[in-house]
């Protein structure tokens, strides 16, 4: 992070010694829409004001209006950072917007469209990337109806929505529609009516919602507009507050806005200069990591800094290949029973499944073992008839487990707590029984059920991490004896100095 105030122009990088480009260097040209006005703010080839290492002002390369942050906001400007390949981004988590300017004006919330390259944090979460309306400009009109966000209702992953519309509705290619955390190209336009219907986009593959529906409260004039929050519902009323709107949490490479009535053909020719601009495969592999708050982050780890986020960091020696969809699905207070209802939902994560392989990575246990969730035994958690749900049948239930359903499983036994209880040993020793665990279950071989030892991975001085009692009270890794630190969380996705057990490599492997 940049100390003090500093203003710069950033150029173009070019690749020495002969070595292949990198992506998104080289600032590609964006076909625009007949008759419409463009707007595009890039964080790497806009003029940029930094204060503190935030970015409080991000020209338009069109010339058209500026994303500032105004003096008088309680907010926080998005912080400007560069990945591991030296491509400056602006990071949202929640508590951060910018302000577009004046020279967005009159639009239209049924003839636009937004587009953007960027990863999405959080994978059960809605969150605001773009309104129209400013709350500096005193032009906020039905802030919360007309919003470019990610949506996700009960037991989906976070999906592309406008409006109150959210991708989970289309009728065409649904299951290219879960966001996940890596690197994308998305894209949402509107109509001016009904015909056609509203158009959502992930890098080549096009979503239709029905040819009857439109966004659904039409703003036909307003000015101005913010990235990275709702403005609010009333022209010149307060400032939203952090608990009173959902701020976006998001990575943000390359944001274009449309004004102006938009045809298929030119949206697709607009995704196709972003995805070969950034170099972004089809997503063709689908990672889900579900299971409790160990799993899911909390506080301290960041939105940015969860599972998903790392398995998909661009440049990162240990992150999936950029053809794998990485969706965040585990949430807080989760027991076993919880994952069987997400498995079981015709929109939860595995709704999705992609052409390539499909892998579930879970680590749950710690909730059931807990007195609210019926202090249930290692035995019973494995296997437990008299509790209901349990890995045995999360795994193998005949035609609803992951392995009827075509997912891979990845099973992390459950990383050292609190002491590590008697259940601890007594899962862990059921789990890494591997022939028994595959025969219960009814797995053929590693192609369909392995295991992540966490337990096993060791830091540079060759000392466990995750498998002692003494390793949950390193402050390093651990925030409080169970969860993980951001230092942790990563070391489960690494491996550390045995990468062989971290979990993108046991997701990405077929033999134990």
């Amino acid at each position: 992070m940049n100390l003090g105030i500093g203003l710069s122009l950033s150029s173009a990088r070019s690749a020495g010694g002969g070595a292949a480009p990198v992506p998104g260097a080289a600032l590609a040209t964006i076909p625009a829409p007949s008759g419409a006005t463009v707007f595009r703010w890039h964080p790497e080839f806009s003029t940029v004001t930094e204060v503190s290492g935030r970015a409080t002002l991000v020209t338009d390369l069109e010339g058209n209006a500026n994303l500032t942050k105004p003096a008088a906001t309680t907010w926080n400007a998005p912080e400007r950072l560069t990945d591991a390949l030296g491509r400056k981004f602006l990071r949202f988590e929640g508590q951060e917007y910018l302000d577009v300017g004046v020279g967005l004006a009159t639009v239209s919330s049924r003839a636009c469209g937004w587009f953007m390259v960027g990863r999405i944090h959080k994978g059960k979460s809605s969150s605001t990337l773009f309104s129209l309306g400013s709350w500096d400009q005193a032009s906020q009109v039905n802030g919360g109806s007309n919003l470019f966000r990610t949506v996700a209702v009960t037991n989906s992953p976070a999906m592309l929505g406008v409006g109150s519309l959210n991708s989970n509705g289309v009728n065409t290619n649904l299951a290219h529609m879960a966001m996940g955390s890596q690197l994308a190209v998305m894209g949402i336009i509107t109509r001016t009516t009904a015909n056609g219907g509203c158009r959502y986009f992930v890098n080549s593959i096009e979503g239709t919602y029905s040819v009857a529906t439109q966004v659904g409260s039409g703003i036909t004039s307003t000015t101005g507009g913010e990235v990275g929050r709702p403005p609010g519902t009333t022209p010149g009323g307060a400032e939203p507050t952090f608990a009173g709107a959902t701020g976006g949490f998001f990575d943000c490479y390359d944001l274009y806005f449309v004004d102006g009535n938009i045809t298929d053909a030119e949206a697709t020719a607009i995704m196709a200069g972003f995805q070969a601009e950034w170099a972004i495969p089809e997503t063709t592999n689908y990672a889900v990591i579900d299971g409790d708050s160990i799993f899911g982050g909390i506080a301290p780890v960041t939105a940015a800094e969860n599972l998903a986020m790392v398995m998909t960091e661009p440049g990162s020696s240990t992150a999936l290949p950029a053809s794998w969809r990485v969706c965040l699905s585990a949430v807080s207070g989760s027991v076993v029973s919880s994952c069987v209802t997400r498995r079981d939902s015709s929109v939860g994560p595995l709704a999705y499944a992609l052409s390539g392989r499909n892998v579930v990575s879970i680590m749950i246990g710690r909730n059931d073992a807990a007195a609210g969730g019926g202090s249930r035994s290692g035995a019973n958690i494995y296997a437990g008839a008299d509790a209901g749900a349990n890995y045995v049948d999360l795994i193998g239930d005949a035609g609803t487990g992951y392995k009827d359903r075509g997912f891979e499983t990845v099973v992390t036994p459950p990383i050292a707590n609190s002491g590590n209880p008697a259940w601890i040993g007594d899962l862990r020793a059921l789990l890494e029984d591997l022939t028994q665990f595959r025969t219960d279950t009814g797995a053929a071989d590693a192609t369909e059920l392995r295991i992540a030892s966490s337990r096993s991975i060791l830091d540079g001085s060759s000392a466990t991490v995750f498998d002692t009692a003494a390793d949950a009270t390193d402050t390093l890794y651990y925030d409080d004896a169970v969860h993980t630190t951001a230092t942790g969380t990563a070391a489960l996705v690494t491996g550390l100095s045995t990468p062989q057990y971290g979990l993108s490599a046991r997701i990405l492997a077929t033999t134990d």
